[in-house]
């Protein structure tokens, strides 16, 4: 076999395995990030609510405006209007994330955040 030929067959199988791998990649949905986090740094609830709040945030210093937000509302199929002005807030008054829309539309979301295997608590989101 050449050395062209040699260069062909590498590259062929370097191509049908990164294919696999990232298919492989695409398909898992066991896949989460959080549990990675405490697997690695022991984060419990509040600063897993912290960290979606930064996300969700447009102020947040990501930098990435309404990006996460715009997309988060979208797939709860909640019409965005890019003239909302919106607040995000973590772990305030027994709220996981709050996030509040003051304009135009006046809205509101609350989310009670699991995590590490919590269970509901009774009353929990009555309270």
């Amino acid at each position: 076999m050449s050395e062209l030929q040699l260069l062909e067959n590498f590259l062929n199988k370097y191509k049908e395995i990164t294919a696999i791998y990232s298919q492989e990649r695409i398909n898992s949905k066991e896949f989460n990030v959080f549990n990675l986090i405490n697997q690695i740094y022991g984060i419990g609830e509040t600063k897993h609510s912290r960290f979606i709040a930064f996300l969700l945030n447009p102020v947040s210093e990501h930098g990435q405006g309404k990006l996460f937000l715009n997309e988060f509302l979208r797939l709860l199929n909640i019409k965005i209007d890019e003239d909302s002005i919106w607040t995000v807030t973590a772990e305030k008054d027994n709220i996981d994330i709050l996030l509040k829309a003051s304009y135009p539309a006046k809205s509101t979301i609350i989310i009670e955040n699991k995590s590490n295997w919590a269970v509901d608590q009774n009353n929990q989101l009555y309270r």
